[in-house]
């Protein structure tokens, strides 16, 4: 039976129950018709077929199937058939492209069609609260969801589920891809040339954006030096263009001028400014403009500041790259694993210029580093190790990050911030963590500058 028949025989019977994972790295498919299901496979990327435990699950390495999990962490995203050693314990875990978490459901569900939209909430404008009232981003299309969003200090991103981009913001580097080089766009306005691509995930920094596409495939525009070779004309790409060296893409990040890839069976690939040793690629040299492989392997996430790299591998460890400003050493220019010291293993990772916030399998927050995101934790000097944040509690699922403040989101409470906050006096002060009011669900957030963007349902 290929592969083919017996997707169109699971649509079928609705059955949901695959084997995964074997030596010769290909998937082998087995259908359950009589136990209970805790296994769902997808083909997607239209080639490789892709599985995850259900909710309440996780992957037994020695009997190679989905068992009840006995803590409480969130629901796993699609996991690669590959040859890669998988973890005998709980796998990094995510809501996928599209999905929520509902609560009260306490699983993923898909973003219903035309329900979502895109909202605003701005850092620092008022004197005795950390954010300002929530607003929506004018001029987008409501007929059907958008499943990512990306903000930099200097431009917005949007993905339709149709795979459509929007963008607004300044555009002097052409980091809008509209094919221009101008002031820029006060608006949304659609990527025509990104049309037909089916965007899955984007990313963006001040000069640079990238976009995922379904099929693996990355895309990027704006400041060519770094991002492209050296004989780009005037130093602009203004139209997306393909990454040719590139394929099979699962993850892509952005520091403030280096650029990554995670490839579906782990592999780390990095291009762009290195003169701290960013990339990872054992040496330090101005830049690279062409994706490099980093000698990593089994990376399941990624995050980049200005000046260094984080990767996250299966087992949990966090490993770094580039100038180690979280601990105060030397810049690293290959991967260093973070050293164990009787730490947890991570499931989630989130970098700022000066600071990173840590997500543990077991869902406490870890602060390392330090900045106003780390709230009052660092008053006493920085974090050269991680250090968990007790005043947070637990049940964290997911951080974002920006210089000034950082929101972390919890499966079973309201998100919370910490960060600087200009009290009535007009000075401002270190506080956190302190409670969002007005944030609705959202099935995505991203932040950067004094702004965040989030995706939400609609409100009638």
């Amino acid at each position: 039976m290929t592969k083919e028949q017996l997707v169109d025989l699971l649509l079928q019977t609705e059955q949901e129950l695959l084997t995964v994972g074997h030596s010769d790295g290909t998937c082998t498919l087995e259908i359950d018709f009589e136990s209970d299901l805790h296994m769902m496979c997808e083909v997607v990327f239209d080639e490789v077929l892709t599985c995850k435990c259900l909710h309440g699950f996780k992957y037994d390495l020695s009997t190679n199937t989905c068992v009840k999990r006995t803590n409480n962490i969130n629901s796993c995203d699609l996991q690669q058939c590959s040859t890669s050693k998988r973890n005998q314990d709980d796998v990094v875990c995510s809501c996928g492209v599209g999905e929520q978490w509902d609560k009260k459901a306490d699983k993923c569900t898909a973003v219903q069609l035309g329900g979502t939209e895109v909202l605003q909430l701005q850092h620092g404008n008022t004197n005795g609260s950390m954010f300002g009232e929530v607003e929506r981003i004018h001029d987008l299309p409501n007929d059907e969801p958008f499943i990512d969003v990306a903000v930099s200090q200097s431009h917005s991103l949007v993905v339709t589920e149709s795979g459509t981009v929007f963008s607004w913001g300044q555009n002097d580097a052409g980091q809008l891809g509209l094919g221009v080089v101008d002031k820029g766009q006060s608006t949304p306005q659609r990527v025509h040339t990104l049309v037909g691509t089916r965007i899955a995930k984007v990313a963006a920094t001040k000069l640079h954006s990238l976009a995922l596409t379904r099929d693996g495939l990355v895309y990027a525009w704006g400041n060519a030096r770094g991002l492209f070779p050296d004989d780009v004309v005037n130093n602009v790409v203004s139209i997306p263009t393909q990454i040719a060296q590139l394929s099979n893409i699962v993850q892509i990040a952005v520091g403030n001028a280096h650029f990554l890839a995670v490839t579906r069976k782990g592999k780390l690939f990095s291009w762009g400014k290195n003169d701290v040793g960013q990339l990872g690629i054992g040496k330090v040299s101005k830049r690279k403009t062409k994706p490099i492989e980093v000698p990593l392997s089994n990376v399941v996430a990624v995050a980049a500041a200005a000046e260094y790299t984080l990767a996250l591998t299966d087992d949990g460890v966090v490993h770094m790259m580039g100038a180690l400003v979280l601990t105060g050493q030397p810049e690293s220019i290959q991967p260093t694993p973070l050293p164990a010291l009787g730490l947890p293993a991570f499931q989630s990772i989130a970098t700022a210029s000066t600071y990173a916030l840590l997500i543990t399998r077991s869902n406490q927050v870890f602060g390392w580093g330090e900045g106003a995101g780390l709230g009052p934790a660092t008053q006493d000097g920085p974090l050269f190790t991680p250090k968990e944040l007790p005043a947070l509690g637990p049940g964290a699922t997911h951080a974002v990050v920006s210089d000034k403040f950082s929101i972390v989101e919890f499966l079973d409470s309201e998100p919370v911030a910490l960060g600087e906050q200009k009290m009535d006096q007009g000075q401002v002060a270190i506080v956190g963590p302190a409670a969002l009011p007005g944030i609705p669900p959202h099935s995505a957030i991203s932040c950067a500058g004094r702004v965040c963007l989030f995706l939400a349902p609609s409100i009638p």
